[in-house]
């Protein structure tokens, strides 16, 4: 594959949209979709965090964050409390049956890195890492106005 032939960027949505794809359909008994992943691991490091930061931690829009956050509470993974001295601010925890999920989870994950990564060495996932970083980086930096 040559990459002026190969877009980078196709690939990449491609790839993308395959892993997830798999992901997705590994998760569906469990009514959690991939977007919800991060959500209740960065719930499980920061019991009570805010909606806000909790959309701040896991880089998304606060429309996106709360029906994310509907979702895990309609399906009985998160619960809202009120913050007594602001009544504006709902903080975020894990329920039980979240956290008695997190394992399975992190069992799903592994396997789903597993299936992924089969048939490289350690030095090509490393090398690939590095790559994507980079590629990101540089998106990163356009974005942001830092044209380097």
């Amino acid at each position: 594959m040559n990459a002026k032939t190969q877009s980078i960027g196709r690939m990449i949505s491609a790839l993308h949209r395959r892993i997830y794809a798999r992901l997705s359909n590994r998760l569906k008994s469990y009514e959690i979709n991939t977007g919800q992943i991060h959500f209740l691991f960065t719930l499980a490091h920061k019991p009570g965090i805010c909606q806000h930061d909790l959309a701040q931690a896991v880089h998304i829009d606060k429309t996106t964050a709360t029906k994310m956050i509907s979702s895990l509470e309609l399906n009985g993974y998160v619960q809202r409390k009120k913050d007594q001295d602001d009544q504006r601010y709902w903080h975020l925890y894990l329920t039980r049956k979240a956290k008695s999920f997190l394992p399975k989870l992190s069992e799903i994950l592994d396997m789903h890195r597993r299936e992924m990564t089969k048939n490289f060495s350690e030095r090509e996932l490393e090398d690939l890492l590095q790559y994507l970083d980079r590629i990101y980086h540089n998106m990163k930096d356009q974005i942001d106005g830092k044209n380097t």
